[in-house]
């Protein structure tokens, strides 16, 4: 039983250590402006997908002064530009959109919107955008609402948890120490052969 536990103990640990998800925050920007980009890699060149949109992660978001858009819109921003690029210090190209999960209306069109960032894209040096679809399939903003002062730079990525690390230890303890010891008759306490 024991043998159990210490071996879930160092798999769940191991899963913990090895999936790594790497944050870039909006740093920078005006008041009311925020976000981050969750990625899934230190960079693009060593991505899963290769740098494109597959590596956003779930929980990536844009908050602007009307509003926060927290759902990655996959298929929307697939169908302008898939390439994402970055490195462990900053996003370098990148087109994603996001919606809310309630309808924010912007305030100039008074139509539903939604949040554009733009890093190197079509003259965007590093944006947060709200913007609006047009019938034709593009889409609108009006500058005055956006925010180009920011950029997405890394957060370091944390050293493993002292909760990870005192259960790798616990289970090393219990494999090594208290497994051994039930293998022979023991009296409560310290561990004595009879």
């Amino acid at each position: 039983m024991l043998f159990m536990l210490a071996a879930f103990s160092l798999m769940a640990s191991a899963a913990i250590l090895e999936a790594q998800i790497y944050e870039y925050d909006w740093i920078g920007g005006q008041p009311g402006f925020s976000g981050k980009l969750f990625l899934d890699a230190p960079s693009s060149a060593s991505a899963p997908h290769g740098g494109n949109i597959a590596d956003v992660l779930a929980g990536s978001y844009l908050t602007t002064p009307i509003g926060s858009y927290t759902i990655f819109d996959f298929a929307y921003s697939s169908s302008y530009f898939s390439t994402v690029s970055w490195d462990q210090s900053h996003v370098t190209l990148a087109m994603l959109f996001f919606q809310s999960t309630t309808t924010i209306y912007d305030p100039y069109f008074g139509l539903p919107s939604e949040g554009e960032t733009q890093v190197g894209v079509f003259g965007v040096t590093s944006g947060i955008q709200i913007i609006i679809r047009e019938s034709n399939g593009g889409f609108a903003t009006q500058t005055h609402e956006d925010d180009y002062s920011g950029r997405w730079l890394a957060v370091p990525v944390p050293e493993p948890a002292t909760f990870t690390l005192a259960a790798i230890g616990v289970a090393a303890l219990i494999v090594f120490r208290i497994v051994p010891c039930l293998s022979r008759r023991c009296r409560p306490g310290p561990c004595r052969n009879i």
